[in-house]
C-alpha cells in the first residue's frame, strides 16, 4: 500500500511549524506589540486557529485511519 509508506506526521509537523513560525512573527511585531487591542485580536485569532489545527488533524488522522484500514490502494 502506497498510503503506509506516505509519513502524514511528517505533513502534520511541518503545517503545525509554519503556523507556529507565522504567528511568532505577527505577535512580535511592533506595530502589533505597541497596540494592546490589535494585539489581543491576534492573540485570539491565533487561538481560533491553533482549535481549528487541532479540529482538522483530528479529521485526518480519521481519513488516514479509514484508508489504511478499509481500502484497498
Amino acid at each position: 500500500m502506497i498510503w503506509k509508506s506516505f509519513s502524514f506526521d511528517l505533513i502534520q509537523t511541518v503545517i503545525s511549524l509554519m503556523l507556529e513560525c507565522m504567528h511568532q512573527v505577527r505577535l512580535a511585531d511592533p506595530d502589533i506589540v505597541s497596540d494592546p487591542s490589535e494585539y489581543q485580536k491576534l492573540a485570539q485569532s491565533v487561538s481560533e486557529l491553533d482549535q481549528v489545527f487541532g479540529l482538522l488533524t483530528m479529521v485526518f488522522n480519521v481519513g488516514v485511519y479509514y484508508l489504511l484500514n478499509y481500502t484497498r490502494i
